[in-house]
Parts: structure tokens; sequence; C-alpha cells
């Protein structure tokens, strides 16, 4: 396909540009929501034994933040691990989970949940 001039090979480029920046932030956003939940669903399972609170109180979680932010930098602090703790119980079947919505969503969603079953976080 032939363009005529450079606003059509601008426009074009630019849709291509937009599209692949889309579909970028699509993906990036499914894969944390993957792990964040699968950080929640390893929380839940192994150290709570399934549990929905830890009857150890809150140091494993410190001392899993300091460690993961030691090891992969901010993002891992208590409360983002409470909250994927949270995003678990509240979508325990990943398969509920739509990447149409963010992290920032399921973050409220999580919170509106755990008011419902009596959890404040």
């Amino acid at each position: 396909m032939k363009i005529e001039n450079n606003n059509e090979l601008y426009v074009e480029i630019a849709n291509l540009v937009a599209k692949a920046r889309e579909k970028a932030l699509r993906k990036t956003n499914s894969i944390l929501l993957n792990l964040y939940w699968n950080i929640g669903k390893i929380i839940i399972e192994n150290e709570q034994n399934g549990n929905f609170k830890a009857k150890y109180g809150d140091y494993t979680l410190k001392k899993l933040s300091h460690q993961l932010n030691n090891e992969f930098g901010s993002g891992f602090d208590e409360r983002n691990l409470n909250n994927m703790r949270a995003f678990y119980i509240a979508f325990p079947i990943w398969n509920a989970v739509s990447s149409k919505l963010t992290w920032t969503h399921y973050r409220i969603l999580s919170r509106i949940e755990m008011n419902l079953i009596g959890m404040n976080m």
C-alpha cells in the first residue's frame, strides 16, 4: 500500500504504535495480576495453611516484605502483600480474574469483599 503524503504516513505509523502500546499494557497487566494472585495464593495456602488469617501475627509478612523489597525493589511492602492475600481470598479461582481490570480495581474490590466477610484490612 503506497501512502500519498507524510500526514497519512504519520497516522498509519501512530496507529501501529498506539495499538502495540495498548497490547503491551494489557499483557503486562495480565502478568502482574497473575503474579500478585499467585503470591496471595502462596501466602494463604503455604504460610497460613489455607486460613484467612495468620495465627502468628504480622511478623512473617514483615520479614517477607523486607526480603522481597531487598531482592526486587519496592512493590512488596507489607500492605501490598496484604492486598495480594486479600486478592486471592476474594478471587480464589484464577479464571474469574479479568485482565480488563487493573490491580487498583482488584485492590478496591478485594477490600470490599474483606469488609463483607468481616475481615478488616
